[in-house]
Parts: structure tokens; C-alpha cells; sequence
């Protein structure tokens, strides 16, 4: 499909297209929420690997005790005088013990990084959905002071009008200096 396939296709999807004006706060709305629920899916598949990592555990620790037990018991058998099938039988239990404990111990490292993984992805989405709450801000306040210019667009201009607008746009302008000190601390740490 060509770009000029594209384009018909947009306008047809959307007659009024060419009029869409998307709501930057709007946007912002929708992009904190679908990064709050990434963030609880991340949390509840960290929540679950954990509970995993603490299964693997116990299982690990059976499968210790299992090589311990076959390698007293083909002693037990070696040193008894007993016949070579039972030690060789003895000594292939604590063999797939040992197997099985090795296969236990690389899941458990496998489940370890997708652990910090995890907990990675986790950091990465708190400071994005951080980001996103300084840009609604922000947002919010140019949008407060579009209204206020229009708003003293409309009024008529007198001596004691003019003065009030001057001490308004101080107090806006001392707030913005400020909310830029802070965000330019906060981007820096």
C-alpha cells in the first residue's frame, strides 16, 4: 500500500482528521495510566517471581539433602561389603540428584535476573510516569496562563488594571522560576 493508499485511508477513517486537535493534558492522562498499569504488571510478575525464586529454594535444599543421603548410603553399602549393584545403584541415585540440583540451581540464577530485570523495568517506569506528572504540570500551568492572557486581553486597560496584571505576572513568573529550580534540581540528581 502507497503513501497516497495511507492517506485515504486516514481520511476515511476520520473525516474530521484535518480538524483533530489533540488535548496535550488529555495525552499526558492517557500515557500516566498505561504506564501505571505496565508498572502493576511488572510489580504483580516481580510479586510472582519471587514467590517462585522461594519455591526453587526449597526444592534446591530437598535435592542437597538427596546427594547426601545416596553418597551415606553407597558408603554405607561400600563399606558393609555389600554387592556392586546396590553401590552402583546408590551411587546413580545421588547422580540424578545431583543432576536435578544442578538444573535447580540454574533456574534459580535465571530467575534472579529476570528478578533485577524486573525490578529495573520497575525504576525505569516510576521515573517515566515522574516525568509525565512534571510535563501535566507544566501543562496545566501554560494552559492557566493562556486563560489568564485572554482573560486580560478582554478587560479594559486602566492605570490600576495595569498595575494588578504586573503584580499577577510577578507571582506567575516568581511560580514558574521556581517550579524550573526544582525541575532542573530534580533532573540533574
Amino acid at each position: 500500500m502507497g503513501i497516497f493508499g495511507r492517506i485515504k485511508d486516514i481520511f476515511n477513517g476520520n473525516p474530521d482528521h484535518h480538524a483533530y486537535n489533540p488535548d496535550p493534558l488529555k495525552q499526558i492522562k492517557e500515557l500516566r495510566a498505561s504506564l501505571q498499569d505496565q508498572l502493576s504488571n511488572i510489580t504483580r510478575e516481580l510479586a510472582e517471581l519471587r514467590a517462585l525464586k522461594s519455591e526453587l529454594a526449597q526444592v534446591r535444599v530437598k535435592y542437597e539433602e538427596m546427594v547426601q543421603i545416596w553418597t551415606q548410603k553407597a558408603e554405607q553399602l561400600f563399606h558393609g561389603k555389600r554387592e556392586k549393584t546396590f553401590i552402583v545403584k546408590a551411587l546413580g541415585q545421588k547422580t540424578k540428584a545431583e543432576q536435578q540440583l544442578d538444573y535447580c540451581i540454574t533456574q534459580l540464577n535465571l530467575n534472579e535476573e529476570k528478578i533485577v530485570e524486573a525490578k529495573s523495568k520497575i525504576m525505569r517506569l516510576k521515573t517515566k510516569i515522574a516525568n509525565a506528572d512534571k510535563t501535566y504540570e507544566a501543562l496545566l500551568a501554560r494552559k492557566k496562563a493562556e486563560e489568564v492572557r485572554k482573560q486580560f486581553a478582554k478587560e479594559p486597560i486602566t492605570p490600576e488594571s495595569i498595575a494588578e496584571r504586573f503584580k499577577k505576572f510577578d507571582a506567575y513568573e516568581q511560580k514558574m522560576s521556581g517550579n524550573n529550580t526544582q525541575h532542573t534540581q530534580t533532573t540533574s540528581d
